[in-house]
């Protein structure tokens, strides 16, 4: 438990947030540290920024999730960055990848 609070303090200061705040999201910190994927049977899309940091999982156009993929992986580029993809224009272009994947999904 101690490690926990320890952790999450090189990502949140807890003097900026309400003290039931600081608890929650350090049970969401704890719940996310201990959770271990488990491969997927079917088809994963990954929805990739075309611009990612220079230290990014470099070579690794599925930013790690193939490994979990039994049924193969497409990757999806969205122009953009983690941020940006979320701003005009670019969002319109996720929108329109998002509604291709999901009309792929419940048509195959």
């Amino acid at each position: 438990r101690g490690s926990t609070a320890t952790d999450i303090t090189r990502v949140l200061d807890p003097n900026r947030v309400t003290p039931e705040e600081l608890q929650v999201r350090m049970r969401r910190f704890s719940a996310a540290r201990a959770y271990r994927f488990q491969p997927y049977p079917g088809k994963i899309t990954v929805l990739r920024a075309t611009c990612q940091p220079l230290l990014r999982l470099r070579g690794n156009a599925s930013l790690g999730w193939a490994s979990l993929a039994a049924g193969g992986i497409e990757v999806r580029l969205i122009p953009g960055n983690h941020q940006s993809l979320m701003w005009a224009p670019n969002v319109a272009r996720l929108g329109e990848v998002l509604r291709a994947v999901l009309s792929d999904a419940t048509d195959g």
